[in-house]
């Protein structure tokens, strides 16, 4: 067993640990650690072979007894630190290399020491003023981790300043410490050291506060075991308690001369509270003064205080209260004195009623003594007051109450406050006057040689009236006002007079007659006239001459420009230069004239083709459209959609109607409907008509009206041949006839089918698997094939119905449907009175037959039937052509010369397809190419004698393009074929060509279809792309950039309409386009010569010599302004280039 101080070490020598071998050397011996101690180690000091440096402090496992005997062998206690451990244990064996003796268990015991160092617990706290606070132990406490426990003592190093540490003998009780006195309570119950036994034992220390006005405090104490030492400060929140009570420190009154406004302060009134801020210390009015008014200036103004009402001392110390005397020294109960009553507060706290006294003196003021100088002043000048022209005066010496009212204002002026010029000033005081506030303002007037205000001045005792008289110097000194510079508008050609609504110029202090303007500039395309003779030198015009309506302008009718202007400069013959909107300018000035132009041009008709396909309206109405493609006006001067056509004879059978509103048409159309698809010629229905006219007239807005003109329009009826069929069963084949009546250029399709009677398909007969009748143009008869099967059976009569259905570009006549009965041979053959068809069997009654209308001398040329087809469907199935008041990225499909419509175009992307052979087309035929979206078809010229019959299950919208073999895309394929032939083993059906006349088809040619297309981010309006700038640039500037960055330049204008449209593009907003130049030698940026010009003035002081210098701003579309090119005048532009076609 080995004994060991606590944190020290023990050598295991001295006999407490050997061992023992009777075969073997003792310092072949060795000693293994089997299990450590658990609060140590073992340490081997003996330096290492070689070294002279100890091992102490290095663990060992194992050791020899040589070692152990020589005293290196030593047991440290190193586990000590927050633990105390009083006994060790460790494990070892001994070997000699060979054997290992049984493990021995080794005891150590640990002597403690007093090694850990005490913790100290001093938390802040707060406590009320005046009171006490017991310091428990979540306070105040300490510990200590040796054993046995040390003693711990607390000392107060740093007592409170605020108040003290005692001994609580009597708890928080603050009455029993207040009975012990003062005196005693200092000498018997503080405290400057305790034990950490005493406080467990029931001993209270308690921090009791002087009641002082403080917030915060302090106690500092150490904490020792006898050994080591900690200390802790704790701070003391002092929490305020309103005790005590707000007192007046001054009263001293205030002394005020009779209605004198004085300031109560601190000064002479003064209260304070040593726990309250003076903004709440407050003084509560019990009386207000009984001759004057307290005032009290708040955030929101003056407020006067009454009864009820509060004051703050901060508000004393800061001059917001104010007493005004009110009264007159004789007012019934003054005796030279005033006072209010208050009760000083805290709110929590508050005095007995008090007064302040305000000593009120009376002031003797005398008599008024008056004197005023007059004044002398030029025209329009501004005098202002001083004591030298006007002085009013008593024996108080208070000239801010010796009050100026005016009664009588100037007639030819304005007296008013230096500061506030304009505004007419009824009352000040002397006081103004001395210090140069008031004035007197001359009104330019030149008919008056004086001017004078009346007024009174009193002093609240007396008054006096006087008057204070100015004499008017009159001059020229105002140069002219141009009061008016509108310009004028004018239709080319004519006269108009200048009135003075367009020019006129003002003086106050000049003669009508003596103001002038001088022409530094005539006019390039027009003359000045003055009483009707060009103005000649000197150049120059009076506003007499305009007032008497003396001056007019004269455009040249010859003359292609649309702005006229003059330069001139006006004056009065004295000064120089003139005002233009209060800026005194001495550069000429521009008259601007605008010269509309006259239509008087009538319209003329581009296209009139007699239109022909007829479409199902739907409700068994039948009609023709008429679209751009058979009625196109144009108009050199309107645009073709405001054109009008006024009927002047209405069709003959059908009518026309509005297709989108369904109302019928009576007197008028315009070209805008014909080009938006909604005029329809509705057939009449009960009529065997098959063409029809009417008159019209071509007229533009201006009213020009061309010559009369007449519009044909044909159609086709198809029916059958008869309505009653009687065949013998024996036969083989029954041919059905149906005939096209009426125009048969074009092509035209009807659905035939059969309705089953007592004679059943496939057992009684059958028919041609041929659906649809097609008939050609030129064609006027087609046969249908009924093929009869003889069964060899004696049986009655047999029938069924032929009915035509579903005209496609015709309409059906009477006859629509017939009966067909097959006779039964008997005996081999069929009675011939069995097979008679009478005449009304075989036809119905006809209605009467109205005459067809009269027709041109020369028969038009029929137009394609493809071509017509194609403006039928074109509009169902091609997407219209894009807006341009829209950013559009995708590729647009111009149709002809047509204008875009109103509406976003498709995206879709041409696919070709390969073309099929139409039968009778060889590889070398002759035939026009049919082009709808991506497919290419050849169409025949010629014909052959014999041909299948082809079924059409829809009608595909095609386009007609008229293609040379040098044309782009011009192809001939070997084997082309566009329907799918139908199988049939029925002989050929016949085309029957119309009897009287076979008119030559002629293929008319249309607009080739254009594919055109803008960059990312511009917008394609009539084939051009369009950018609008999104900051604002010069007009050189924004040229540059149009050119380096878009490849472009600044927007022109070809048209009213363009001009309609960029204004919508730019947002209704000004921006710039690419017009520059001067008068007779304008230009656009992109090198056109000038058509079309709204332009409507020019920069003020522009000279000949700047000529060229003008860019062209767009203020609105009815008004263009000639503007500075100066780096310094920017606005938005918009940038426009030609679209790419392809």
């Amino acid at each position: 067993m080995l004994v060991v101080d606590e944190g020290s070490s023990a050598c295991l020598c001295g006999g407490v640990l050997g061992a023992s071998d009777p075969d073997t050397p003792p310092d072949q011996l060795t000693f293994h650690l089997e299990t450590p101690p658990l609060h140590g180690f073992l340490e081997n000091t003996l330096p290492p072979p070689g070294s002279e440096k100890s091992n102490a402090g290095v663990r060992v496992e194992s050791f020899s007894l040589v070692h152990l005997t020589s005293g290196f062998i030593n047991y440290v206690q190193s586990e000590s630190k927050g633990v105390e451990p009083t006994v060790d244990q460790l494990t070892v064996s001994v070997s000699d290399g060979l054997h290992r003796s049984a493990p021995v268990p080794f005891y150590i015991i640990i002597n403690p020491t007093n090694d850990e160092t005490p913790s100290l617990v001093l938390a802040n706290f707060t406590v009320k003023e005046g009171g006490m606070r017991e310091l428990t132990p979540s306070i105040l406490n300490g510990f200590d981790l040796d054993a046995p426990l040390d003693i711990l003592t607390f000392t107060v190093i740093q007592p409170p300043v605020h108040g003290s540490l005692i001994n609580g003998i009597y708890g928080t009780e603050m009455s029993r410490y207040k009975e012990m006195g003062a005196e005693l309570l200092q000498r018997s119950l503080p405290v400057t050291s305790f034990t950490l036994q005493e406080l467990r034992q029931g001993m209270k220390i308690v921090y009791m506060h002087d009641d002082t006005e403080t917030l915060k405090d302090a106690v500092a104490l150490r904490l020792t075991d006898g050994v080591h030492t900690v200390q802790g400060t704790a701070q003391v929140t002092v929490l305020p308690v309103n005790d005590e009570k707000p007192r007046l420190l001054k009263n001293a009154g205030l002394e005020v001369n009779s209605g004198e406004r004085r300031v109560i302060s601190s000064v002479v009134l003064e209260a304070e509270d040593l726990d309250t801020p003076p903004n709440q210390v407050y003084y509560f009015l019990n009386a207000e003064p009984r001759f004057g008014k307290l005032q009290l200036k708040t955030e929101s103004g003056w407020i006067e205080l009454s009864a009820g009402h509060n004051f703050t001392q901060d508000d004393v110390e800061m001059n917001r209260l104010w007493y005004v005397h009110a009264s007159a020294t004789n007012a019934a109960g003054f005796k030279g004195h005033d006072s209010f009553r208050f009760t000083l507060s805290d709110l929590d706290n508050e005095t007995p009623t008090q007064s302040f006294f305000m000593s009120v003196h009376a002031v003797q003021k005398g008599d008024l003594v008056l004197l005023s100088k007059a004044v002398s002043l030029t025209e329009g000048q501004r005098v202002v007051l001083n004591t030298d022209i006007l002085l009013a005066s008593d024996s108080s010496g208070r000239p801010e109450e010796l009050v100026y009212t005016v009664t009588v204002p100037p007639r030819h002026g304005l007296v008013h406050a230096v500061q506030q010029p304009g505004v007419p000033l009824t009352s000040f005081t002397q006081l103004d006057v001395a210090a140069h506030r008031v004035c007197y303002t001359h009104d330019n007037s030149h008919h008056a040689e004086a001017d004078a205000f009346s007024f009174v001045v009193t002093n609240g005792d007396s008054s006096r009236s006087g008057t204070l008289h100015f004499t008017i110097q009159h001059g020229d000194r105002i140069p002219p006002t141009l009061h008016h510079n509108t310009g004028l508008r004018l239709q080319d050609g004519s006269t108009e007079t200048i009135t003075t609504d367009q020019l006129q110029l003002t003086d106050p202090d000049t003669a009508v007659a003596n103001l002038s303007f001088v022409i530094t500039r005539l006019p390039l395309y027009g003359r000045l006239l003055l009483r009707g003779v060009p103005l000649s030198a000197p150049l120059s015009f009076t506003q007499t001459d305009v007032d008497e309506l003396n001056l007019s302008y004269q455009h040249d009718l010859l003359s292609p420009a649309e702005i006229d202007r003059f330069h001139f400069l006006p004056t009065d013959g004295t000064n120089r230069g003139y005002l233009e909107f209060g800026q005194l300018r001495e550069e000429p000035a521009v008259f601007n004239i605008q010269v509309d132009r006259v239509d008087r041009t009538p319209p003329s008709l581009t296209t009139r083709q007699s239109p022909s396909v007829v479409v199902d309206l739907g409700g068994g109405r039948y009609g023709i459209f008429i679209t751009s493609k058979h009625l196109q006006a144009s108009d050199p001067d309107s645009p073709m959609e405001e054109l009008e056509f006024s009927i002047t004879r209405p069709p003959h059978f059908g009518y026309l109607e509005n297709a989108l509103t369904g109302a019928y048409i009576r007197g008028r159309f315009t070209q805008r409907d014909v080009d938006q698809r909604t005029l329809v010629f509705v057939l009449p229905a009960d009529m065997e008509v098959t063409a029809d006219s009417f008159q019209f007239l071509l007229t533009d807005p201006a009213g020009n009206t061309a010559l009369p003109e007449i519009l044909e329009l044909s159609w086709s009826r198809v029916e059958l041949s008869a309505t009653c069929y009687r065949t013998c069963e024996t036969a083989g084949t029954l041919q059905i006839q149906i005939q096209r009546n009426g125009k048969s250029a074009d092509p035209a399709y009807v659905a035939i089918q059969v309705e089953e009677g007592s004679a059943k398909p496939g057992r009684d007969f059958t028919h041609s698997t041929a659906g649809l009748i097609q008939f050609d143009p030129g064609v006027s008869v087609k046969t249908w094939n009924i093929y009869l099967i003889d069964d060899g059976l004696e049986e009655n009569h047999e029938t069924f119905t032929v009915t035509l259905k579903n005209p496609k570009n015709a309409i059906l006549g009477q006859r629509t449907s017939a009966s067909v009965e097959i006779i039964d041979p008997r005996g081999g053959r069929c009675d011939p009175d069995d097979l008679r068809v009478e005449d009304d069997e075989k036809r119905l009654p006809a209605p009467p037959r109205l005459p067809d209308p009269p027709r041109p001398e020369k028969e038009e040329e029929v137009e394609d039937p493809v071509t017509d087809i194609e403006a039928e469907l074109l509009w169902e199935n091609q997407p219209p052509p894009p807006r341009g008041d829209v950013p559009n990225r995708r590729p647009y499909l111009d149709y002809g010369l047509q204008d875009p419509q109103d509406q976003a175009a498709s995206s879709s992307s041409q696919i070709y397809y390969p073309s099929r052979q139409l039968p009778g087309t060889g590889t070398g035929g002759t035939g026009h190419r049919v082009r709808h979206g991506g497919l290419k078809v050849r169409l025949s010229g010629e014909r052959r004698t014999e041909e299948k019959v082809w079924t059409f299950h829809s009608l595909t919208p095609l386009r007609l393009e008229e293609l040379k073999p040098g044309d782009v895309g011009w192809s001939q394929p070997p084997q082309s074929r566009l329907l799918q032939e139908v199988s049939v083993r029925d002989p050929p059906q016949m085309d029957h060509a119309e009897p009287r006349h076979h008119p030559e088809l002629r293929q008319r040619k249309t607009g080739r279809s254009v594919s055109s297309s803008c960059p990312d981010g511009s917008t394609h309006y009539r084939r051009r792309c369009y950018i609008i700038s999104s900051s604002v640039a010069s007009w050189a500037s924004a040229e540059r950039t149009c050119s380096l960055l878009f490849s472009s330049s600044l927007t022109s204008v070809r048209s009213r309409r363009d001009m309609s449209w960029l204004w919508r593009f730019a947002g209704r907003k000004p921006f710039w386009i690419g017009l520059s130049g001067g008068p007779g030698h304008w230009m656009w940026a992109d090198g056109q010569p000038v058509s079309f010009s709204r332009v409507k003035g020019a920069p003020l002081g522009r000279s000949e010599s700047d000529a060229g210098s003008d860019c062209v701003l767009v203020e609105n579309p009815r008004s263009w302004i000639s503007t500075s090119c100066s780096p310094e005048t920017q606005h938005r532009f918009i940038c426009s280039a030609p679209a790419q076609t392809h």
